[in-house]
């Protein structure tokens, strides 16, 4: 699951995943376009939902917002 949020003309990208190697594991990642992206790993989904939560507020306390013009293009395809 991907998110883009943005703030100004700045770009943020979130994105919720399985691990790639066999364990059950979960990585939840914030990769601003200017610097290098902050990776999470979470054995259980509720953690992981907790946190991305808690990022999602911390992120609107600080101005961030949905990009609204990706949304649009994802209801084109």
């Amino acid at each position: 699951m991907v998110w883009f949020f943005e703030r100004n003309a700045d770009l943020l990208i979130c994105e919720i995943r399985r691990t790639e190697d066999a364990s059950p594991m979960y990585e939840f990642e914030i990769a601003p376009t200017d610097a290098p992206p902050r990776t999470q790993r979470f054995a259980s989904a509720t953690d992981l939902i907790n946190s991305y939560l808690r990022q999602q507020a911390q992120l609107r306390a600080q101005g961030w917002r949905p990009k609204a013009s990706d949304i649009a293009a994802l209801c084109d395809e």
